[in-house]
């Protein structure tokens, strides 16, 4: 963002740059649009009510989306998993030891649901959490 604000200023004769919303993780719009896209695809599917949602209160994909785990997999504590712990009740984080997380069993400043090696493993916690077998 420094360097954004520094060319914005340096070609608009000095003006400063105003940023009402940023976009990208770690902040809430991302993951807004993400349950978007979700309930967008959901929308698509051939979908039945939800035993315990009412069609009044919800379409039948808004109800399933409501009932869903979303799983947010990333390597970096302070956008990735910050940014799905904060994203609401439905997210949970995983972070996985591949790219600026390596070491250690947890983020001390931003810890995650669960933590694995790799997105394989990642994946096998998913589906262990789900009840899903591969």
């Amino acid at each position: 963002t420094h360097c954004l604000e520094s060319l914005f200023k340096e070609s608009t004769g000095g003006r400063d740059l105003v940023i009402d919303v940023k976009y990208g993780k770690p902040n809430k719009p991302a993951y807004e649009f993400a349950e978007r896209q979700l309930l967008a695809q959901l929308h698509t599917q051939s979908l039945s009510d939800p035993d315990d949602c009412s069609p009044a209160e919800c379409s039948p994909a808004e109800c399933a989306l409501q009932q869903m785990t979303i799983y947010a997999v990333g390597d970096n504590p302070a956008s990735d998993v910050r940014g799905a712990n904060q994203a609401g009740k439905n997210w949970r984080s995983l972070l996985v030891r591949t790219g600026v997380f390596k070491a250690g069993s947890n983020d001390p400043t931003y810890p995650a649901d669960i933590v694995t090696d790799d997105i394989s493993t990642a994946m096998q916690a998913i589906f262990a959490l789900e009840n899903v077998e591969y």
